[in-house]
């Protein structure tokens, strides 16, 4: 973060990317919220992007690897949006929930 100039709360930033990508990740992998879940891989993904990968701010020697993986990374979004959109599908979490019955036990 310090070779971004991030120095703001660096140690509270850590924490909240982790939470983050693991509970949007796991969310996404799970097929349950995946609305949340792709909204938290987002709010992460996004900024990060603009951050460390801002092609227009690199020397002419690293334009184009830098342009690469932020189209890359950009490809990711657009990727999570669909699966934002397209929810869960026939093997979620989700879908079996409410499918799965308790027996009644006799009385």
């Amino acid at each position: 973060m310090s070779a971004f100039n991030i120095l703001w709360q660096q140690d509270i930033l850590l924490v909240l990317s982790i939470v983050l990508l693991i509970i949007g990740g796991v969310l996404i992998l799970l097929g349950y919220r995946m609305g949340l879940g792709g909204f938290l891989v987002l709010a992460y993904w996004i900024p990060v992007t603009f951050i460390a990968h801002s092609f227009w701010n690199y020397p002419a020697n690293e334009i184009r690897i830098e342009a690469l993986i932020f189209a890359k990374n950009f490809a990711i979004v657009g990727g999570v949006l669909l699966l934002m959109i397209n929810s869960s599908g026939k093997y979620s979490v989700k879908r079996l929930m409410p499918v799965t019955r308790i027996p009644k036990g006799e009385t």
